[in-house]
């Protein structure tokens, strides 16, 4: 009997993750600025589900989530359905165009995303900030709510130092619920 051909599907979850180019090969990163609980993570993706929180003001948050991120869709690199596996979202773009389009009323490409977010089995959110409106604000948390109770992996990356003290709002939500806390 023969074997069915395998495929590699890396470059597609790669295109769909929407990951920045220079993110986009981990041979790149240098591993100093990996984290050890960040490589650890990476080196068992298959088994890790919760949230993982990247705050401070020093350099690396980024990089790391992308390794998260990266470690993932490579593990998944030869499956069949390559629908909702992995996203990377800016949070200052999403939260532009979600202001835009509530200003504007354009087109559903913020809903799109929200939905993308909420189902993707791996999502970066990259650069939260404590300056959200309360519409940022609650777009955010609906996209959190929609991943609760769900076996999925959620990276938060912030500059902000001490995000327990943004009481009220989804930074809070994320520092008490993050499963592993990496401060820059």
């Amino acid at each position: 009997m023969n074997s069915p051909n395998i495929i590699d599907v890396f470059p597609t979850l790669l295109r769909k993750a929407a990951v920045p180019e220079k993110f986009q090969d981990m041979n790149n990163f240098p591993r100093e600025y990996i984290r050890p609980n960040i490589a650890e993570v990476c080196n068992s993706i298959t088994t890790f589900d919760g949230v993982i929180l990247l705050s401070g003001l020093k350099r690396g948050k980024t990089t790391n989530a992308a390794a998260v991120l990266l470690s993932y869709l490579n593990a998944r690199r030869y499956i069949v359905d390559t629908q909702n596996v992995g996203l990377y979202i800016s949070v200052n773009q999403l939260c532009y165009q979600n202001r835009t389009q509530d200003r504007y009323n354009r087109d559903n490409e913020v809903q799109e995303m929200v939905r993308r977010a909420s189902k993707a089995r791996c999502l970066v959110l990259d650069g939260l900030f404590s300056y959200l409106t309360q519409i940022d604000d609650l777009m955010l948390q609906a996209i959190y709510d929609a991943r609760q109770n769900k076996s999925c992996i959620t990276v938060v990356t912030t500059s902000i130092s001490d995000p327990l003290n943004c009481a009220g709002s989804i930074l809070y939500r994320i520092a008490r619920d993050a499963k592993i806390k990496e401060e820059f």
